[in-house]
């Protein structure tokens, strides 16, 4: 496993579901400016000097090759929104070569999960988990 400094890429790990997220690669720059926003520093003890070496570790080009990546978003989330992450989430698309990824953006959803959003994790999962024909099946 690896992913650079402490932080193993898995490799038993094929699919991936975020809802409502942005890649690890958004975090710090996403929660600084979240954190500034809200009139705070990002600095210690809101950012303590621990989660440095975790969240700002390079990931590995590895990180995502091959994998089934759905990421799950609302059109209208404020509180996590989508263009926040969009650059890393363009880079993640790069990266997952040779895998399977699609950037899912319900309109009109906040920072909710909605059953639209539901059901398609459950295709997707079907699709790449659990169906004989692994990957062959466009939607149920």
């Amino acid at each position: 496993m690896e992913r650079s400094a402490d932080y193993p890429v898995e490799p038993r790990i094929n699919i991936a579901i975020p809802i409502i997220g942005l890649p690890f690669e958004a975090f710090t720059r996403y929660l600084s400016a979240r954190a500034e926003s809200l009139g705070f520093s990002f600095t210690p003890p809101i950012y303590p000097p621990s989660l440095r070496p975790v969240l700002e570790a390079p990931v590995s080009d590895r990180a995502y090759y091959g994998k089934k990546i759905l990421s799950i978003h609302g059109e209208r989330d404020t509180l996590v929104p989508y263009s926040q992450g969009k650059v890393d989430i363009d880079e993640v698309l790069r990266r997952a070569m040779k895998g399977e990824m699609e950037v899912w953006v319900q309109e009109g959803a906040g920072h909710v999960v909605t059953v639209e959003m539901v059901r398609k994790t459950a295709e997707w999962v079907w699709r790449w988990a659990l169906s004989e024909n692994k990957g062959m099946h466009a939607s149920l």
